[in-house]
C-alpha cells in the first residue's frame, strides 16, 4: 500500500516555516503610574520661573511646550500619523492542511494528504484609497493641533492683557485705600475744629470701606486670571505673580473693514479649517466605500494526494463573490450623507463666523470710542477738577470737603478708565478670535504666534 506519510511531514514543515517567517509584534508593558506622573508634573510646573516681571513671550513658550490642550491634540495627531504611516497591506493568504481518511470495509483506513490555499487579490485601487483616508485623518489631526494652538493662544493673549490691567488696577486700588484713609483722618480733625460734621466723616468712612472691598475684588480678579493663564500654559500660578505696565498691547486706530476681515478667512479661522479638513476626510471615505463595492479575486489552489502511487491532484481555481445583493450600499449611503453633512456644517459655521465677525467689529468700534472718551475727556476733566479744588483750598476760597470729593471722583474716573480699556482690549481679542487674524501688538515681540510643538516621542516625552 502507498505510504503518504512523507508528504504529510512535508506539509507540516511547510506550515511551520510559513508561521516562523511572519514578523509578529511583541507587547511591551507601559504602566500609567499615576502617582509618579503627578509628582513629575508638579515639579515641572514649578521650574523655570523668571525672577523679574513675566512677559508674554514666557507664556507663549510655556503654552507651546506644556499647554495641556496642545499636548492632547498633539498626542491625537501622533496616533493618527502612526496609523497613516503604515500602508494598507495585502490580504493575508489562508492555508489549510490535513489528512483525508479513506474508510472501507476491509483493512486499515487509507490516509492521503490534503491542502488548500486561498488568497484575495484586489483588482481595484482599494489599498491606495484606504491609505488616502488614513492620510486625510492624520491631516485632520494636524489641523486640530494648529487650531487648538491658535485658539488657546488667542485666549492667553487676552488674559495676559487683562492681567496687566489687573495689576495696574491693584496699584490704583491701593492708592484709593490710602487716600480714603487719609481723608477720614483729615475729616476727623475738621470735625474737631468745627469745619465738618459727623455725617461727612461717616460718608468718607463708608468710602474707605468700599475702597477696601473693591481692592479685595480686584485681587480676586487678578488671582483668577493668573490661575486661568497657568491652566492654559501648564505652569504654576505663581509664575504669573508680576507683570509690567509696558506689557499692554497697542491697538490699531480703527478696525479693518468687513470686506478685509472676510478676505481669506476660510484659510485662517480655526473652526473653518477643522471643518474643511473633516470634509476632505469624508470625501476620501466616500471614494473608499465606492471602491469597496467591487469584490476581490480569489485564488483557490487545492492539493490532494491520491490513494495510489500513480499521481496526485492539484486544482487551480479562481473565484469571486458575486455582488448580486450586497454592494456596500449602506456604507456608501452613510459616507455620502456624511460628506453632505460636513458641507452643511461648514456652511452653518461660516454663517456663525460672519455674524460673529460683524458683532466683534461693532464691539471694537463702540468700546474704542468709550475708552477714548475716558482718556481724552473724562480723565482730564476729573484731574482738572482736583487741581481747581486744590487751588481753592490754598487760596482759602474753597472747602476741604469739595477737594476730597473731587479727589474721590478722580479715583473713580481712573478705575472706570481701566474698565473701558479692558473692554476695548476684550473687543479686539474677540475680533481676533472671530477673524483668525492678529491685531493686538504686544511690545517686545512677545505677541507672535507660537510655532507648532515638536512631535511626541515614544514613551510620552518630548
Amino acid at each position: 500500500m502507498y505510504d503518504p506519510s512523507h508528504k504529510l511531514i512535508l506539509l507540516r514543515l511547510t506550515l511551520c516555516s510559513l508561521l516562523a517567517g511572519c514578523g509578529f509584534a511583541d507587547y511591551e508593558a507601559a504602566p500609567l503610574e499615576p502617582e509618579r506622573l503627578l509628582d513629575e508634573l508638579a515639579r515641572a510646573r514649578a521650574v523655570d520661573a523668571p525672577t523679574d516681571a513675566i512677559t508674554l513671550a514666557h507664556a507663549r513658550d510655556w503654552l507651546r511646550d506644556r499647554g495641556p490642550a496642545v499636548r492632547e491634540a498633539l498626542a491625537a495627531f501622533e496616533t493618527a500619523t502612526a496609523r497613516a504611516e503604515v500602508s494598507t497591506p495585502l490580504a493575508n493568504p489562508a492555508i489549510s492542511l490535513g489528512p483525508i481518511l479513506g474508510l472501507g470495509t476491509a483493512g486499515s483506513p487509507d490516509v492521503v494528504p490534503y491542502g488548500t490555499f486561498s488568497w484575495s487579490i484586489p483588482w481595484t485601487d482599494r489599498r491606495a484609497r484606504r491609505d488616502e483616508v488614513e492620510r486625510s485623518r492624520a491631516e485632520l489631526a494636524r489641523i486640530e493641533v494648529l487650531a487648538t494652538l491658535h485658539e488657546v493662544w488667542t485666549e492667553v493673549r487676552r488674559e495676559f492683557a487683562a492681567l496687566t490691567i489687573a495689576d495696574l488696577r491693584l496699584a490704583v486700588a491701593d492708592d484709593a485705600v490710602d487716600a480714603a484713609s487719609r481723608s477720614v483722618g483729615l475729616l476727623e480733625r475738621l470735625v474737631a475744629a468745627g469745619q465738618a460734621t459727623a455725617a461727612d466723616t461717616a460718608q468718607f468712612e463708608l468710602e474707605h470701606a468700599r475702597s477696601e472691598a473693591q481692592r479685595i475684588e480686584d485681587e480676586l480678579t487678578r488671582t483668577r486670571l493668573a490661575a486661568s493663564l497657568a491652566t492654559h500654559t501648564g505652569v504654576a500660578t505663581s509664575h504669573f505673580r508680576l507683570t509690567s505696565a509696558d506689557a499692554l498691547p497697542n491697538t490699531p486706530e480703527n478696525a479693518p473693514s468687513l470686506d478685509d476681515l472676510r478676505g481669506g478667512i476660510a484659510d485662517r479661522h480655526p473652526q473653518l479649517l477643522r471643518l474643511r479638513a473633516a470634509y476632505e476626510a469624508s470625501d476620501r471615505t466616500l471614494r473608499l466605500e465606492i471602491i469597496q463595492q467591487y469584490p476581490d479575486l480569489q485564488l483557490l489552489p487545492q492539493f490532494q494526494g491520491e490513494v495510489s502511487e500513480s499521481f496526485d491532484l492539484l486544482t487551480l481555481a479562481v473565484g469571486m463573490n458575486l455582488p448580486l445583493f450586497d454592494r456596500n450600499q449602506r456604507a456608501i449611503a452613510t459616507a455620502a450623507a456624511h460628506r453632505d453633512e460636513m458641507r452643511t456644517r461648514f456652511k452653518a459655521e461660516s454663517a456663525r463666523v460672519l455674524a460673529a465677525l460683524e458683532r466683534a467689529r461693532a464691539d471694537v468700534a463702540i468700546t474704542t470710542r468709550r475708552h477714548r472718551l475716558f482718556e481724552q475727556r473724562i480723565l482730564p476733566l476729573a484731574e482738572q477738577g482736583v487741581e481747581i479744588a486744590a487751588r481753592a483750598v490754598r487760596a482759602g476760597t474753597g472747602g476741604v470737603l469739595r477737594y476730597l470729593d473731587a479727589a474721590r471722583s478722580l479715583r473713580r474716573a481712573r478705575r472706570d478708565a481701566f474698565e473701558a480699556q479692558l473692554d476695548a482690549l476684550d473687543a479686539w481679542s474677540r475680533l481676533e478670535r472671530a477673524s483668525g487674524a492678529r491685531f493686538l501688538e504686544f511690545p517686545g515681540g512677545g505677541g507672535e504666534d507660537p510655532t507648532p510643538p515638536s512631535p511626541i516621542e515614544p514613551g510620552g516625552s518630548r
